[in-house]
């Protein structure tokens, strides 16, 4: 700081952390920086507790030539100090700010911590806070979750910071359902006001949507009437509607609600349980084959689709027998099967409709 022709080393002095007994020092140093000489003479302060030395005892100061003063600072009890060290140059005086405070925390900690948006597939997400000291004095802090929320776990919630170090607090949180988290966690820090941790997450499904080529969603593929022995060909478009890459594969729903194998829906239940015959087995056990997917498994990445080709193959109930006469001839069947694909790894139960399930009818 240059001032009348005179350049200071120093605006002000302060002190950082005093103690009582603790003796603290600072030296500055004046530079005449005039073309003249300059009389300078530091004053001595009014304080007690602010002692000024000056080695150089000269008045005048020649041009190039510079004196430095020592400032020393000490008390016998905690407590903030502050005076003057003035200097007069020739006619002008300078004011320089002597301060002295006793060792305090700081802390501060960061407002708010983002998840971003995550799949609900159970999985644990980190992040960490960092709760700083930039005081001289440790201090503590405390975190509370007042909703006591199951799916979030702080570690630790309460601890010390040492003077100039800072604390990282492990903030974890489980996915284990869709949701909008934007919580307000209260944060108590020693000397300082209450504050807040915004802690924020969206959570979405894991979602697989079966599309037609249009980007239609799909619930049922129409295979139409066709012949035993023969097979039948569609194509859907599978879809991973989420920010995380899904490991999905196809499950054929045999028990599912609504179900039919090789029932003919124009006669009446007490028709078709009349026409079958004792040996007959049941529909669900020669479901295995009548619907195939190429791919049955595979890797879809966030927002990525994917082919699959669903193969229809009608059989009859008994495929080995030998039909000698016309009234053995298979009758009129017709098929209402399901097929489900999913998501490894969901958080959902396996019947739930978080994935993408499709209905397949098809006649014979």
């Amino acid at each position: 700081m240059d001032i009348a022709g005179l350049r200071l080393s120093h605006s002000k002095v302060k002190f950082i952390g005093t103690e009582p007994g603790e003796l603290h020092q600072e030296t500055i140093t004046l530079q005449n920086i005039s073309s003249g000489p300059k009389k300078v003479v530091v004053r001595p302060t009014k304080h007690k507790l602010f002692r000024i030395i000056v080695n150089n005892k000269e008045n005048k100061i020649a041009p190039g030539v510079q004196i430095s003063a020592r400032i020393e600072y000490s008390a016998d009890k905690r407590e903030d100090a502050k005076d003057e060290c003035i200097v007069s140059i020739d006619e002008d005086l300078i004011k320089i700010p002597l301060l002295a405070f006793v060792s305090v925390c700081d802390l501060r900690i960061d407002p708010e911590i983002d998840f971003g948006t995550a799949v609900a597939n159970s999985k644990l997400l980190v992040k960490e806070v960092n709760v700083q000291n930039h005081g001289t004095l440790s201090g503590q802090f405390l975190i509370v979750d007042r909703n006591n929320l199951p799916f979030l776990v702080i570690t630790p919630k309460c601890a010390d910071v040492l003077p100039n170090t800072q604390q990282l607090v492990k903030i974890e949180l489980c996915t284990v359902q869709p949701m909008v988290l934007d919580e307000m966690l209260l944060v108590r820090l020693e000397g300082a006001e209450d504050t807040t941790l915004r802690v924020k997450a969206n959570i979405v499904a894991s979602l697989l949507e079966v599309l037609d080529f249009s980007g239609q969603k799909l619930d049922c593929v129409r295979f139409g009437g066709t012949y035993y022995g023969t097979s039948k060909l569609d194509q859907v478009v599978l879809y991973n509607n989420s920010p995380e890459t899904i490991d999905w594969v196809t499950v054929m729903e045999n028990n599912a609600l609504g179900s039919e194998v090789g029932t003919d829906l124009s006669l009446s239940s007490d028709a078709v349980l009349a026409n079958r015959k004792v040996d007959e087995p049941t529909p669900i056990a020669y479901t295995f084959g009548l619907i195939t997917c190429q791919p049955c498994q595979g890797i879809l990445h966030p927002y990525n689709k994917t082919v699959v080709t669903l193969c229809f193959n009608p059989k009859d109930t008994d495929p080995f027998r030998f039909h000698k006469k016309e009234n053995e001839i298979p009758h009129y069947r017709e098929y209402a099967l399901y097929v489900r694909f999913e998501a490894l790894g969901s958080c959902d139960t396996f019947m739930k409709k978080s994935s993408g399930s499709i209905e397949r009818k098809g006649t014979q």
